[in-house]
């Protein structure tokens, strides 16, 4: 998982560095949140689990945002939204594993 989280780190500072315009100082401001949580955090490796499936909790909003960004304003700043959907990729690969799918939710409810 040590990967997952230089894979992070990486996609976040390209993320900002390509990103270096006043207005949507509000869009990287929020990735700068999650990274520096993530620095704060004890357990980083639980922490990145638990954002991944905060962001992403089923395979249908995945492809929601991916299909947003990339018919997004970001659409003609291409490095841009590259590095949004490889975040989305990588964050995907963390939540897929904890998907709940209908039947699961309804066994539980049902239980």
């Amino acid at each position: 998982m040590s990967t997952t989280i230089q894979s992070t780190n990486q996609l976040s500072l390209e993320s900002r560095k390509l990103y270096n315009k006043d207005r949507n100082k509000g869009f990287m401001d929020y990735y700068k949140k999650q990274l520096d949580e993530l620095h704060k955090s004890k357990d980083k490796e639980q922490y990145i689990i638990i954002k991944a499936r905060s962001l992403l909790s089923n395979e249908e909003i995945y492809d929601t945002k991916t299909k947003v960004f990339s018919n997004s304003y970001y659409k003609s700043e291409p490095k841009i939204r590259q590095a949004i959907l490889n975040y989305l990729k990588l964050i995907y690969k963390i939540a897929k594993e904890y998907f709940i799918i209908d039947e699961e939710r309804e066994e539980e409810f049902q239980a």
